[in-house]
């Protein structure tokens, strides 16, 4: 298969074109800067012609409000494909969508639970998950959206682990923690175990109509506080905690949910529950 992934500097990127690879697939990586001019990634695909193309750039950071490119550009993707492809063309099309659209989460979501968006980053996200399923419908790609937990693991460039191994082993005395304990409470997927999803999407050929769940199936969700203690323990460092900054909000508070696509089609977790997910990355982490 030929593989074709923009964002090609990301953690989730990085990790898949590795992963890719190793499994003996072609693979050409756009990187976000690059998609910005519209001729270069256009004349990419038209010399490439991907049988896959995974749109993992984006701004990573839920709460940031600097995602103005991020449809446009996924417009643009897509336009192009459809005006410009030979009528046999329809490549698959992975959309990495997030499963914040979800918002706070009072049980386990699945896939047919409805959204609630609570941030413009997930808002952005819907609008160009309904961009997936409109040229999917219109013939144009064989797309589908997946929603996916938190990531962690190797070559990591932020998140709450990436942040929490970094403090650890800086010289400060003390472990901060931002906002009121126990903090944020969200489920985690290895990012080895989502760069196989993604090549087992396409080795199944499921193209679905309702975005795909991307989770391990334990749901249940670690806070701040048990991440902290598990990478202190992996990491063998120990530093009294102290929770600063209690006004903050932070992302949505609660977040958990079921793959049922994933479930369904009996996918074999490496790491099958949030708490794996966590030790496994934390080694890979510091390994690097």
């Amino acid at each position: 298969m030929k593989y074709l992934i923009t964002g090609g500097r990301g953690f989730i990127s990085r990790n898949l074109q590795i992963h890719l690879m190793s499994q003996n697939h072609q693979v050409c990586s756009i990187w976000r800067d690059g998609l910005k001019n519209l001729q270069t990634s256009n004349d990419t695909i038209t010399k490439y012609q991907p049988d896959v193309i995974v749109h993992l750039a984006a701004d990573p950071y839920v709460k940031s409000v600097n995602i103005d490119s991020h449809f446009p550009l996924t417009l643009s993707i897509l336009n192009w494909i459809k005006q410009n492809a030979l009528p046999t063309y329809r490549p698959i099309f992975i959309y990495a969508s997030s499963a914040t659209l979800f918002g706070n989460c009072d049980i386990p979501k699945n896939e047919t639970n409805r959204v609630n968006p609570s941030s413009i980053y997930s808002v952005c996200k819907l609008s160009c998950e309904h961009l997936v399923e409109l040229f999917t419908k219109s013939k144009v790609i064989r797309g589908v959206s997946i929603r996916a937990v938190a990531n962690v693991g190797k070559h990591s460039t932020h998140g709450i682990l990436h942040d929490f191994v970094r403090k650890l082993q800086s010289d400060s005395p003390t472990f901060k923690l931002i906002g009121k304990e126990p903090g944020t409470i969200k489920p985690f997927i290895h990012v080895r175990d989502a760069c196989r999803i993604i090549e087992f999407i396409v080795d199944k050929h499921i193209i679905q109509d309702r975005p795909i769940n991307v989770a391990p199936p334990d749901t249940r969700p670690l806070s701040a506080l048990e991440v902290a203690n598990i990478t202190m323990s992996e990491l063998g460092i120990t530093k009294p905690i102290e929770w600063v900054d209690e006004t903050w909000e932070g992302d949505d508070n609660r977040l958990e949910i079921v793959p049922d696509t994933l479930m369904k089609h009996d996918f074999k977790w490496l790491y099958p529950d949030s708490i794996s997910a966590i030790k496994g990355a934390v080694k890979d982490m510091i390994s690097v």
